[in-house]
């Protein structure tokens, strides 16, 4: 009697170990793919973020572009080459303030953003 005891309460606890490894595998998976679901959509957002960035920098590319040669066609009617010549000047300074202006605030965020989209979800 003494040994089915003890055959019966080394059963319980068996079948009882082997029900929690089967919870908690299961509960793993479940987090396991919620977590790739939730990477691989941060992994979207953040290549639109990007893609938009990009195609707003192109679009104000063209913008500048346009109101420059429209301001310079005015000022070299108005004021002549001299005019025309100071204007250009007065561009290449500001591409400079711009240019470095890009390199501590945007150029960081772009590169954060083109980690973020290459390695975010590889790196689980």
């Amino acid at each position: 009697m003494n040994d089915y005891v003890t055959n019966f309460g080394e059963s319980m606890m068996n079948m009882w170990k082997s029900n929690m490894d089967r919870l908690y595998s299961s509960q793993k998976e479940a987090v396991d793919n919620l977590l790739d679901q939730t990477f691989t959509i941060q992994k979207e957002y953040f290549e639109k973020i990007a893609e938009s960035m990009g195609y707003i920098e192109t679009e104000q590319k063209k913008l500048i572009t346009e109101i420059r040669d429209f301001l310079k066609q005015n000022i070299q009617t108005v004021y002549g080459d001299q005019g025309s010549e100071a204007f250009d000047k007065w561009n290449a300074t500001l591409d400079e303030i711009n240019n470095r202006l890009q390199q501590l605030s945007s150029m960081p965020l772009k590169q954060g953003l083109a980690h973020l989209t290459k390695n975010g979800v590889d790196q689980q």
